[in-house]
């Protein structure tokens, strides 16, 4: 579940834990699912990059630092690998 600042819930819950909107970079957060894996999601809760990376960082001017397997490289906002 997403909350706000106030505590109002702005993404129902999907998790067992809570995820509190300030938390977001650039629009997106990184949670990981029910098989550990993590993807990016934005503030609506719409997955917008899949779930399938190890460990994901907070996007920073356009791009996030991800590892998937035991490769770690970095990713735009659409996803796609620089």
């Amino acid at each position: 579940m997403v909350i706000d600042k106030t505590g109002k819930e702005i993404i129902p819950l999907t998790t067992d834990f809570f995820i509190w909107d300030e938390y977001f970079s650039e629009g997106l957060i990184a949670p990981d699912n029910d098989d550990m894996s993590i993807g990016f999601i934005d503030k609506t809760g719409k997955v917008v990059i899949p779930y399938q990376y190890k460990s994901a960082e907070p996007f920073k001017n356009g791009r996030a630092k991800v590892k998937k397997g035991d490769k770690v490289f970095y990713i735009y906002k659409t996803g796609k690998q620089l």
